[in-house]
C-alpha cells in the first residue's frame, strides 16, 4: 500500500479481515437504499492492479463474495479499450478510484453507461464539487448511478463507512453493519506499534 510520502509498504491482511468486510457488504446490500435497484446479475470490472490493497479487497475479493462477475483487463483502467469493455460486458457496478475518475473527467470518453447502476469510489477524499461533476458526467452517459463514497482503512480489510449517493456535502457517511466508531479528541497522539 502507499503512504502520503509515496513509499510503499507491505501490509499483512488476514482472511478474517477480508471476509468480515464481505459479510458486512452482504448485510449492507440488504439495508442500504442505494442497493435497492441493483440488477440480479452483477458485473464489475477490475480497474487497478492487485498489488493495491484497495483493488484486492474492495475491487476483487468483495465483489466475488457478493457473487459478481468480474471483467479483468490487462493494465486495468489504463487499457485503451477500457471504455469499450464497460459497454461490451454490460458492467453495472463499478468499484473505482479518484485516479481513474480524474482521467475520465479530463478525457470525457463518450460511452454508453446506461447499464451502470452503482459506482463506489474509495481510496481518497473527494470534494462535493468533484462528486457533482462526476455524477453529471454519468448522467450525460445515460447512467442512473450516482457516486457512493467509501471510507476506511483498506489496509485493514476495506471500507467501514459508506456515504449514500444522495449526500451532496462533505459527510463521510454511515457505519457499515458490524463496525463501531469512536471519535477521539486527542490530537498529535502517536502509538508505537512495535512496542505494543
Amino acid at each position: 500500500t502507499g503512504t502520503v510520502s509515496g513509499m510503499h509498504k507491505p501490509i499483512p491482511l488476514t482472511d478474517r479481515a477480508m471476509n468480515a468486510f464481505v459479510a458486512s457488504a452482504l448485510k449492507a446490500k440488504e439495508t442500504y437504499e442505494d442497493f435497492q435497484n441493483v440488477p440480479e446479475h452483477l458485473v464489475s470490472v477490475l480497474p487497478l492492479y492487485l498489488n493495491w490493497v484497495y483493488a484486492m479487497v474492495d475491487m476483487l475479493h468483495t465483489p466475488l463474495g457478493l457473487g459478481m462477475e468480474i471483467v479483468c483487463l490487462p493494465w486495468g483502467g489504463t487499457n485503451p479499450r477500457y471504455a469499450e469493455a464497460l459497454e461490451y460486458y454490460g458492467v453495472n457496478v463499478l468499484f473505482t478510484s479518484k485516479t481513474i475518475l480524474d482521467t475520465w473527467l479530463k478525457t470525457m470518453p463518450d460511452m454508453d453507461l446506461s447499464k451502470l447502476k452503482l459506482v463506489f469510489m474509495g481510496g481518497t477524499y473527494i470534494s462535493p464539487e468533484f462528486k457533482k461533476e462526476f455524477n453529471d458526467y454519468l448522467r450525460s452517459c445515460g447512467s442512473s448511478a450516482r457516486m457512493i463514497n467509501g471510507y476506511g482503512l483498506s489496509d485493514l480489510g476495506g471500507a467501514c463507512l459508506l456515504c449514500p449517493s444522495t449526500r451532496e456535502d462533505d459527510a463521510i457517511g454511515f457505519l457499515l453493519p458490524g463496525f463501531k466508531a469512536k471519535i477521539l479528541e486527542q490530537v498529535n497522539t502517536f502509538f508505537n506499534c512495535l512496542n505494543n
